[in-house]
């Protein structure tokens, strides 16, 4: 009988134990939710002949960017938007492709680049790039606005509307300067 007892007991002991562990994974389970579980749709994820791709990596790289990344830039308070991270990434995906001639622009980026190939441009006219870290003249357009002005190439611009140009690259410039006739 006093077999039995011991014996009972042992068995309880080792549930108690046994409780404790699966409560203790439990909480600590339901604790560790990361962003990952914070986001609640994805739309048009209909991958057409698409093969089994293991996103796992994508997905903790985004939840360590959402727990962890704090902004470094003095100038810039907030983080970018999902859609602005969501286009980054298609950009590395097509980057990754090794292929110069393909790229992807996001839609602001993607009207612009239409719009300066159809021929539906209206600005200064001048051909404009980064050289040594200054926004720089490569060329006026003949007869356009920049070219009547005597805009030369190589000329130095510092300020576009009383905002410094260090720092910006191209497309920002371009955006900027660029407007209605």
């Amino acid at each position: 009988m006093r077999d039995f007892f011991k014996y009972r007991a042992y068995v309880l002991l080792a549930l108690i134990i046994l409780g404790a562990m699966f409560f203790s994974g439990y909480t600590y389970g339901k604790k560790s939710v990361t962003s990952i579980e914070k986001i609640t749709s994805v739309t048009n994820k209909d991958g057409q002949g698409i093969t089994v791709v293991d996103f796992s990596p994508f997905w903790k790289a985004w939840a360590v960017i959402n727990d962890k990344y704090v902004p470094t830039n003095s100038t810039t308070t907030e983080r970018a938007s999902d859609q602005t991270r969501v286009y980054g990434a298609i950009q590395g995906m097509v980057a990754s492709l090794g292929d110069p001639y393909t790229i992807f622009f996001p839609p602001v980026e993607s009207k612009s680049f239409n719009d300066e190939i159809g021929g539906q441009i209206e600005g200064v006219g001048m051909e404009i790039d980064v050289r040594d870290g200054v926004l720089t003249v490569i060329a006026p357009v003949k007869d356009s606005p920049a070219y009547k002005a005597g805009i030369k190439s190589g000329d130095k611009v510092l300020t576009i509307d009383d905002k410094l140009t260090t720092g910006l690259r191209t497309e920002q410039a371009v955006n900027l300067i660029r407007g209605k006739k």
